[in-house]
């Protein structure tokens, strides 16, 4: 992959140009890599109550063309956005109508990148000083869950920052680590794939443990047929499963209330996708 050779700040150099130079260069479509970082963007500002009040702030003073940028892009319903919680969607939408507004405002764009800059300082910071050292020291005290979604979000705000605030040559190792984050997440992670096609790649797989468990337990139908199964460790695994929603305020029973028929199909493909045969 050939990146252009020297990517240079410049008042007119924003998102939506840089996305179109690594289209061009990487032959995909210039929308993949700018919904991905304003995606991105737009949830890591969703993570606590003071990016709330003022993301709220600032979208008040013109919701209708915020509400009618989100509704125009096709970054709305990128599953970045929609794979969280209802009200981190509805934060997350609005942090993406400023977003996409402020791609064609200055000023609007400048008072983004001071809120970053005030929420995100360590980031800013190794953007400035090109000095990655106290971003290091951060994720390493993180667990490897959370190391691996806040590197993402984070990785779209040093981008940013790149962008909007270095005088200097975008760093090309950075925009090649995001580039290969990007490739892993929209191409290869089961949430943004089609599961059809990776259910058809499986299928003989499937139709091989299937007959396994019908010979073995008779036909499973529903979510039920699995959590009263007469085997120890699935039993013990369902109670701690039904526990665990009802901590949360959650009926599993209300829940699948509806679901009569479950797809087995599914769950042995992650079975499958988990490393095991039959």
């Amino acid at each position: 992959m050939n990146l252009p050779k020297r990517i240079l700040y410049n008042d007119s150099l924003n998102i939506e140009i840089f996305s179109k130079m690594i289209g061009e260069n990487w032959n995909i479509s210039d929308e993949i890599f700018k919904n991905y970082i304003l995606a991105n963007i737009s949830i890591s500002m969703t993570k606590n109550s003071e990016m709330k009040k003022d993301i709220n702030k600032l979208y008040d003073l013109d919701e209708i063309n915020y509400y009618k940028a989100v509704k125009n892009s096709s970054c709305g319903n990128h599953v970045i956005i929609t794979g969280g919680t209802l009200e981190q969607e509805i934060q997350g939408r609005k942090v993406l109508g400023l977003l996409l507004i402020a791609e064609q405002n200055y000023n609007l764009r400048n008072t983004m990148v001071n809120l970053l800059r005030k929420h995100y300082p360590i980031v800013f910071n190794a953007v400035k000083k090109h000095n990655k050292k106290e971003l290091a020291i951060k994720y390493f005290q993180l667990d490897k869950i959370t190391r691996k979604i806040t590197g993402r979000l984070e990785a779209a705000v040093y981008f940013y920052f790149s962008i909007y605030r270095s005088v200097d040559a975008v760093d090309h190792g950075f925009i090649k680590s995001i580039i290969n984050d990007l490739k892993s997440f929209e191409f290869y992670n089961p949430i943004t794939r089609d599961i059809s096609k990776e259910l058809e790649l499986h299928k003989s797989e499937i139709k091989e443990i299937k007959t396994l468990l019908k010979r073995e337990y008779g036909k499973i139908n529903s979510y039920k047929d699995i959590l009263n199964i007469n085997i120890k460790a699935i039993t013990e695994l369902s109670a701690i499963l039904e526990n665990f929603f009802i901590i949360n305020k959650l009926d599993i029973n209300l829940l699948f209330s509806e679901s009569n028929y479950i797809n087995i199909d599914d769950i042995l493909l992650a079975y499958i996708k988990a490393g095991n045969t039959s």
